[in-house]
């Protein structure tokens, strides 16, 4: 092996260890202070590097970060990383209902934020869960409600959310409904320049 690559695998690994040292830190830290905010912000940079190296370790201090900041009327921030993990949760750890749960207490607060992509996600994210597990009744108003609470800024959002209501809207059988709202998420991707997705909408509709 060249010395140029010695020195480099030799320096990666100082990093690697450097690095595991600081989160071995981290972690005390957060077992041992008292101090709410530093713990927040602890697991917050925790999950990240785990999110990048990691991503089953993550989700563990993600739940812890979710629980804390809703302890602490951080309630947008809890919300937030909720809707962040929910897919990966889901689809990689294959751990449905540990996802949902996060859902399900985020939704409790709710009330507690304006900010209406949180709001809009978090049906958005129940409502893909009821639909996975084929309750399409349920998926039908939750989609709805995550349509409702989108805002003007949240166009591509509420497009997916009435895409996938469409979708929902064809598996109980409403064919008409579905038409609708295949055209409606058409037009919706139509304005914001998303051919790919104005195409697979229209495709639903013929």
């Amino acid at each position: 092996m060249r010395p140029k690559k010695i020195l480099l695998l030799f320096l990666l690994i100082i990093t690697q260890i450097n690095c595991q040292k600081k989160i071995d830190s981290c972690k005390s830290i957060i077992e041992d202070t008292s101090d709410k905010k530093l713990r927040l912000a602890i697991l917050d940079s925790v999950f990240h590097f785990y999110k990048n190296t990691n991503e089953i370790e993550s989700i563990h201090f993600a739940e812890q970060y979710v629980n804390l900041a809703f302890e602490m009327k951080e309630y947008e921030k809890g919300i937030k990383r909720s809707i962040d993990v929910h897919s990966f949760i889901t689809d990689k750890l294959r751990q449905p209902k540990r996802a949902f749960q996060l859902i399900i207490n985020s939704e409790k607060h709710l009330n507690k934020t304006n900010n209406t992509f949180l709001q809009g996600s978090v049906y958005l994210k129940k409502a893909a869960t009821n639909s996975n597990r084929g309750d399409f009744l349920k998926a039908v108003k939750n989609y709805s409600l995550a349509i409702t609470k989108y805002g003007s800024n949240d166009s591509i959002y509420k497009a997916d959310a009435i895409y996938s209501r469409g979708q929902s809207y064809f598996k109980t059988g409403a064919f008409f409904k579905c038409i609708t709202d295949y055209l409606l998420a058409s037009k919706y991707y139509e304005n914001l320049g998303n051919q790919k997705f104005f195409m697979k909408a229209m495709q639903g509709v013929i």
